[in-house]
């Protein structure tokens, strides 16, 4: 994950496909036409490499599609990083924005994806810039852009200073972006966020306590708690079921 201002988002590329898939590239991408048919974007510490970029390509052209994503949250992908930790932080922020796309994505950021050059300027003009990676994804959904997910294992090259002070601070910062993100593009999900919280009723009866609220008020105000977190539990059974549903039943585009 990039840091939020001076590292290094992802890096694109202009690319003519017919010439991708022609194979007559031997220099790679260096000199790729500025008005190529489609766009490769590419996370910070992942390889784009040709062949790669060829998959996504011929699945994009096959299936029709706007966008195509090397997915290693989709089954039978999988991503290799080095640390624990920063594969459980990828996969848990992917699995929040799976859920605010209703489980019809399985990746929406940290990977290599091709997009329609068309499609990839009207999805931005769109998009609100919270976090580009994962905002243009999802934009593209609700867009109603058709996407196709190719199940893929990556390997993720470090960052340098991915354990210092400034580098933790940076994945933070991506996490909380993307935690906002997923609530401004799915509202419900705010519903399910009261169900989360550990100890609220203990706390909402401490503070009456201190506050010096009569016995009425105690009581009105634990039936009312209970109902908040105990519905909010309920919302976001309902979400996550329709997630897994999704997610497992083999849906894997758009």
């Amino acid at each position: 994950m990039a840091a939020p201002c001076d590292a290094p988002r992802s890096t694109e590329r202009w690319v003519n496909t017919k010439i991708v898939l022609a194979q007559r590239r031997a220099d790679g991408f260096a000199n790729s036409h500025p008005l190529g048919e489609y766009v490769v974007s590419v996370a910070p510490g992942f390889d784009g490499s040709e062949a790669l970029v060829q998959q996504l390509v011929a699945a994009l052209l096959e299936r029709g599609a706007g966008v195509a994503i090397a997915s290693p949250f989709a089954r039978g992908g999988r991503l290799r990083d080095p640390s624990l930790l920063a594969r459980v932080a990828t996969s848990w922020a992917n699995g929040f924005l799976s859920l605010a796309a209703h489980g019809e994505i399985a990746t929406v950021v940290g990977t290599v994806r091709v997009f329609r050059r068309e499609e990839l300027q009207r999805v931005r003009a769109a998009s609100a810039g919270i976090d580009s990676d994962a905002e243009t994804l999802l934009e593209a959904r609700r867009q109603g852009v058709r996407i196709v997910e190719v199940p893929a294992i990556l390997d993720r090259t470090p960052r340098s200073d991915r354990f210092t002070l400034r580098g933790i601070r940076a994945a933070l910062s991506d996490l909380l972006a993307q935690l906002r993100l997923g609530l401004r593009y799915r509202p419900a999900l705010w519903l399910a966020l009261p169900g989360l919280v550990p100890g609220l009723l203990p706390l909402v009866i401490a503070l009456l306590l201190i506050s010096r609220a009569t016995p009425a008020q105690i009581a009105f105000w634990t039936v009312a708690t209970l109902v908040v977190q105990y519905g909010s539990l309920a919302i976001l059974s309902w979400q996550t079921s329709s997630f897994v549903l999704k997610r497992w039943l083999g849906h894997k585009g758009v």
